[in-house]
């Protein structure tokens, strides 16, 4: 789809009579640019996929899988899978996204919201040049978010964004807290139609409603029920209310600095909601919900920035968490981030005292498990929930592989991360799952599986040396050495008459500590959704004795009960699925069916060794077109108690 420039019309709709009346003279051309060319969008994006490891000085840094070894390979890779602290979840850094350019002018991003499978981003224009945009992530892919929709706006910065929790990904109502180039402090409704951005737009000027004058800049937008609030900073400010409806003008409470506005409680309808106001003598403005009375002040001290330009215009929000809705957490810049119990105003939670040096706490999200603060120069901090009042704990902190670095702005929906970074763009992470995994026997404290075979099965003395030498080489990209395994579609084992099945480990050659399993189905039967798996992990920590694991050659496992004639096996890696003492979602599953993997290529091979007489399995653990594609990250040789059982005839061999 070519880029389309597209002159709307954006103006005000009819507001009720308690509203005041709208100059017809409001209404101007605005121009808004709407992209959907995914191949254009997403050539701003560079894939990572690799995971975050914690020294023990609470450091985090980026694993490189690449390196072939769990061990340290570089002075600027000090921390590894082998001395890394064992941390309840594993965090990973899946991309990093350039901001968008307008108008020869790179653009900066500035909140970030993130509902059911879609991240929605907004951006602005820092200084007195008014330009922004808006930009739609879809996350179905875990490896591969993509962007799949932008609107970039003249004469308009974009500052906050909420969006419609009776819609859904394909019909939604997205609103928009615009600093205008001609009308100062602006809400905008904007649709989506079909996932994509519309070019459905409507816009309400704040300073309508103001009596002192223009409204410089909408900085905050929040739902609930059928209020929408809005906050707008510096002089003819302070906290506006409308009907999500028709955009109509409920009620205001003016004042001067507001910069934030959030609301506690559950979806719909929440119970409080509260507007920051910044500065030497901050405070919060906290009202019930629906409320037109004033709000009642609470006041938390001193809201500046160190090593900004202007002290008071650095980035601060609020913050309610799920397990704390009586806390609003508060990013103060220099100060930290403080909790304030909303109905006895008392300082419950704060960050240490060392968590800065130079930066500032600008942004805070959370989920059930932790609290995630973006600090500007400093990086993100990781924070356990708390439980009690007082000093927050930090699990790890990261400084994004950059010095300076610029956390501006943090949002998770639990698993996704996003981190804003202002005119540098975005940085994506993910939070592993736990996840629920069906061992065999069970494991012990190094993933290795309980039940294994009483005696290691001898493995051919030239299995290893023609595998390397001729089949699997180190750091050889198989792809383009070797096209036959990815031409023959034979790629997982099938049965010709009941039998037992046994799965050898072999080799290892990985950064990762992997995880094995497998699943079966009835070759007239197969699946057509991984949903349709039954997966048992064979192997929790598929890496061998002195490489992250505690495996060694001949390692035996046999498969649960006797499978029967026509029974087709297939097996997984769960990359990184071990994280040191149980078994994660990973950074992905690599299966032996290409369409289920999240780069949808072949990520294995199956190859019979003549002169061995044995059936090899191997996996290439980092999803292509990433990784060395020498595809001997897991090795292992699968057989059965009668020779003749499994179908080798369609297998390359070597």
């Amino acid at each position: 789809m070519k880029t389309k420039l597209i002159f709307l019309l954006v103006g005000s709709g009819l507001i009720t009579a308690c509203s005041p009346t709208f100059d017809s003279e409001e209404s101007t051309e605005d121009k808004i640019v709407l992209e959907h060319n995914q191949e254009i969008l997403n050539s701003r994006i560079n894939y990572i996929n690799k995971p975050l490891v914690v020294n023990n000085s609470g450091k985090a840094e980026i694993f490189d899988p690449e390196a072939k070894e769990k061990t340290a390979q570089s002075v600027s890779q000090t921390s590894t899978i082998e001395n890394s602290e064992v941390l309840d979840h594993n965090w990973y850094f899946v991309a990093e996204v350039e901001s968008p350019v307008f108008k020869g002018s790179k653009l900066s991003a500035t909140h970030v919201q993130v509902v059911d499978d879609k991240a929605y981003v907004s951006y602005n224009k820092q200084g007195d040049i008014h330009l922004g945009g808006l930009e739609v992530f879809d996350l179905t892919n875990r490896a591969y978010p993509k962007l799949v929709s932008q609107a970039l706006f003249d004469n308009a910065d974009v500052n906050a964004i909420t969006t419609d929790y009776q819609g859904d990904e394909f019909y939604r109502k997205i609103w928009l807290a615009l600093s205008h180039k001609n009308k100062g402090a602006v809400v905008r409704q904007i649709s989506l139609r079909d996932g994509l951005i519309s070019n459905q737009v409507k816009d309400i000027s704040l300073s309508k409603f103001t009596e002192g004058g223009v409204s410089a800049s909408a900085n905050g937008v929040v739902r609930s029920g059928n209020d929408l609030y809005i906050t707008a900073g510096k002089t003819h400010g302070g906290t506006f209310t409308l009907n999500v409806n028709d955009l109509s003008f409920k009620n205001s409470e003016e004042y001067s600095d507001a910069k934030y506005v959030a609301t506690n409680g559950s979806i719909p309808f929440a119970s409080s909601v509260v507007t920051l106001v910044t500065g030497d003598s901050a405070e919060l403005k906290v009202k019930p919900v629906g409320s037109e009375s004033l709000s009642r002040s609470i006041p938390i001290g001193t809201a500046v920035h160190q090593n900004v330009e202007l002290n008071y215009r650095g980035k601060s929000t609020l913050h309610f968490a799920q397990r704390h809705p009586e806390t609003v957490f508060v990013t103060m810049g220099l100060e930290g981030l403080k909790g304030f119990d909303i109905y006895t105003e008392e300082e419950v939670f704060r960050t240490p005292d060392n968590i800065l040096t130079k930066g500032n706490i600008n942004g805070v999200t959370s989920d059930f498990d932790y609290l995630y603060t973006a600090n500007g120069a400093d990086g993100i901090s990781v924070f356990n929930m708390p439980e009690n009042p007082g000093e927050l704990q930090s699990v790890f902190e990261w400084d994004m592989n950059e010095v300076p670095g610029s956390a501006n702005y943090m949002t998770t929906d639990g698993e996704w991360i996003f981190v804003a970074k202002g005119g540098e763009g975005l940085k994506i992470l993910r939070k592993g799952k736990l996840g629920e995994h069906q061992t065999l026997y069970g494991f012990d404290s190094k993933g290795v599986p309980h039940g294994m075979e009483p005696k290691n099965v001898e493995v051919c003395s030239e299995l290893l040396p023609n595998l390397f030498r001729n089949v699997l080489p180190e750091r050889s990209n198989v792809t383009v050495r070797n096209p036959e395994y990815f031409d023959n579609p034979n790629r997982e084992i099938e049965l010709l008459k009941d039998d037992k099945v046994y799965v050898t480990f072999i080799s290892e050659g990985a950064g990762y500590r992997n995880t094995l399993g497998y699943y079966y189905y009835h070759k007239d039967n197969p699946p057509s959704q991984i949903s349709d798996l039954n997966k048992v992990v064979i192997f929790p920590n598929a890496s061998a004795k002195y490489s992250g694991g505690d495996l060694i050659q001949g390692n035996t496992m046999k498969l649960l009960g006797d499978f029967e004639e026509g029974t087709v096996i297939g097996f997984f890696v769960i990359s990184n699925g071990w994280n040191g003492n149980k078994i994660t979602d990973g950074i992905y599953t690599q299966y032996t069916i290409p369409e289920f993997n999240v780069s949808e290529r072949q990520q294995s091979i199956v190859f019979y060794d003549e002169g061995c007489t044995s059936i090899v399995l191997a996996f290439e653990d980092i999803a292509l077109p990433q990784g060395d594609k020498d595809f001997n990250d897991a090795i292992f040789m699968i057989s059965s108690e009668d020779p003749e059982s499994i179908s080798t005839s369609d297998f390359i061999r070597k």
